[in-house]
């Protein structure tokens, strides 16, 4: 458990990051706006994924669902550095 709570807060604080970054680059009328998007995107985004996590769990068994979601998450991370 503290390992996936040790990369969720890694992939919030990047996703965050990024999220700054892009509306950095965007006008600067619209920046506020953009970066509230920004961040109800990356919530439905959560929201949708677990409307199917617990038909996965069901699915696979919670040791081997969250070894599934763990490496998900370890993934994404990696894929963002």
């Amino acid at each position: 458990m503290c390992i996936q709570h040790f990369i969720g807060g890694q992939i919030t604080t990047l996703v965050f990051s990024k999220m700054m970054l892009c509306t950095q680059k965007a006008p600067e009328k619209i920046q506020a706006t953009h970066y509230s998007l920004l961040a109800a995107i990356e919530v439905l985004g959560k929201v949708a994924f677990s409307t199917v996590a617990g038909s996965l769990v069901d699915w696979l068994g919670f040791p081997h669902a969250f070894g599934v979601f763990l490496a998900f998450s370890f993934a994404s991370v990696l894929y963002t550095v």
